[in-house]
């Protein structure tokens, strides 16, 4: 694309000024790009001889057009109105700031801009790369950074699963037997990586709110059950690695037979 730009002795001046001397490297950038565009280089070419996008050519462009030189030599955080900003844009920040990935069935609680490109391109159809989000929420203020962890919400109806395990346990046969099994390796508090959020502001992710970990394997009757850690023998997993499938197996067809070994036999003949 060749895209020539009229400009006069004064502006060219003062845009070599603001390239040479100027504080600012972005919008040294944008005066160094209309430059190029002014002595007819072509978009391609601006391309490999400043390794930019063509969304920043194109935002130079249109801000000179707009506005002349002094929208192009505007900082790059002085934002326009919200109504001016495209609908897909409005969406992308409400995403940002008033939901989470989980929200929309995401396993994960921090946005990232592929994310958010993704999401946009599934839920309106409009197709922007990771970078233009980016640039867009920088522009808007926020910034890539760690979120605090908070305490998350309970589970509302842990007391009604308590009190219906409770009362199962209490009218249990004798000729039947309780027994709890689990494996699994918990980390209850990830590291948490950074996220987009306001510059001036720590986001917040919700935890469980217990730092430890703990590695839980075995099985034990009702009457003596108890859980064991990582610093504990377990009863069919070294406390240093994971159960296999075939392991737990085992160990559940093993005690399946040793607690039926057990149970009181019947008359004969009854």
């Amino acid at each position: 694309m060749n895209t020539i730009i009229p400009l006069s002795d004064e502006q060219r001046k003062q845009l070599l000024n603001v390239y040479r001397s100027g504080t600012d490297p972005r919008i040294a950038r944008r005066a160094h790009v209309l430059l190029l565009l002014a002595e007819g280089w072509t978009w391609q070419q601006i391309r490999k001889a400043l390794f930019c996008s063509n969304d920043l050519i194109d935002r130079t462009r249109r801000r000179f057009h707009h506005g002349g030189i002094s929208a192009v030599l505007q900082r790059s955080d002085t934002l326009p109105a919200a109504s001016t900003s495209p609908d897909w844009w409005q969406q992308v920040l409400k995403w940002v700031r008033e939901t989470t990935p989980s929200d929309f069935g995401f396993f994960r609680s921090r946005w990232s801009c592929g994310l958010l490109a993704e999401l946009l391109a599934w839920e309106t159809g409009v197709r922007r790369s990771a970078e233009t989000i980016r640039r867009g929420l920088h522009r808007e203020g926020d910034v890539w950074r760690r979120p605090r962890p908070v305490v998350g919400p309970t589970d509302p109806v842990y007391s009604q699963k308590i009190r219906e395990i409770r009362h199962l346990l209490d009218q249990l046969p004798p000729s039947e037997v309780a027994v709890f099994q689990d494996e699994v390796d918990v980390n209850l508090n990830p590291k948490l990586g950074p996220m987009w959020t306001l510059r001036g502001r720590q986001a917040a992710v919700a935890t469980p709110g217990n730092n430890e970990k703990v590695y839980l394997a075995g099985s034990a009757v009702r009457q003596f059950a108890t859980a064991t850690s990582q610093r504990r023998l377990v009863p069919f997993a070294s406390a240093r690695t994971s159960a296999t499938a075939a392991e737990v197996s085992r160990h559940s067809c093993a005690l399946r037979q040793r607690e039926v070994s057990q149970l009181p036999q019947s008359p004969a003949g009854a």
